[in-house]
């Protein structure tokens, strides 16, 4: 029989404890959390992030929005159960349509919950720069108790942490290769810093800053510049700190003649297990004036 849908949490919680309030409710943390100021209020999730300039921080001001977004739908989904337990949420599935190419600076999001059980979460997410809509989410979470985090990471969890920097470090460039309509890029070997604060006590690469890296790989493809306008990913397992990395994508031989589409797909590990599957959608940039 499937869960009975959960009704979120009555009591209203004060600004000042509401980021702690957050954190105390997921298994993530800073670095890679860096929502703030927070805002809740009849339901509805309310942040604000700061995109910095790709050269920073290793990944395109979009990259980061996709990251920022993701985390305010676990964050409604947190706030919205009927207690204060403690669990971690995997993004499942996701849709994300760009309506605006970000640039560097503040964001507004906005979250509420779709549908939310024992076992998921729907969310949507608005991503927004003054008056101006950036972006809009679907995203479905799988919802994991503390108990099932501690299984599933308990192998996983590093001896001696690194210190938590500023911001998650790059991923290590790797290597490139373009051959029969694919471009491929390995990375041998994923830091435990590059994903510092993504899962408390062990190390997993989002699916959000793995499409940040799927997109940037597919802007290599020749062809004229195009700007992401859409991602359909479906994610399967995690990329695990230690592990080496496969990302490809290849172009769609369907692709409208005004879009790029592209089939995309990371690999993880030794066995090089699916990680993440989806389709990137690009449209042409604008002329510069």
């Amino acid at each position: 029989m499937p869960d009975q849908n959960l009704t979120p949490t009555a009591a209203p919680l004060a600004d000042s404890s509401l980021e702690q309030a957050v954190l105390d409710r997921v298994f993530i943390g800073p670095p890679y959390f860096a929502l703030r100021p927070l805002a809740w209020q009849g339901g509805a999730f309310g942040a604000q992030a700061r995109l910095e300039a790709l050269d920073a921080v290793g990944l395109t001001p979009e990259a980061q929005m996709l990251r920022h977004a993701t985390l305010a739908g676990l964050c409604v989904g947190a706030l919205t159960q009927p207690d204060g337990a403690r669990r971690h949420y995997l993004v499942q599935e996701m849709h994300y349509v760009v309506q605006s190419a970000p640039e560097a600076g503040q964001v507004e999001l906005s979250a509420q919950v779709l549908d939310l059980d024992q076992r998921s979460l729907r969310a949507e997410i608005h991503v927004s720069s003054g008056a101006q809509l950036l972006a809009s989410l679907n995203v479905l979470y799988t919802v994991l108790s503390g108990e099932a985090f501690e299984r599933l990471f308990a192998r996983r969890r590093l001896v001696a942490p690194e210190a938590a920097a500023d911001w998650c470090l790059p991923l290590p460039d790797g290597t490139l290769t373009h051959g029969a309509g694919a471009l491929v890029r390995e990375v041998e070997y994923l830091p435990a810093e590059t994903c510092a604060g993504t899962s408390l006590g062990a190390r997993a690469l989002p699916a959000s800053v793995l499409v940040g890296h799927l997109s940037a790989l597919a802007a290599e493809l020749p062809g004229p510049p195009a700007l992401l306008s859409s991602v359909g990913l479906q994610v399967y397992d995690l990329c695990w700190a230690g592990e080496n990395l496969r990302f490809e994508v290849r172009e769609q031989e369907d692709a409208l003649s005004r879009e790029r589409g592209y089939a995309v797909s990371v690999h993880a590990g030794p066995t090089r297990r699916l990680a993440a599957r989806g389709r990137l959608v690009l449209t042409p940039a604008p002329p510069v004036a």
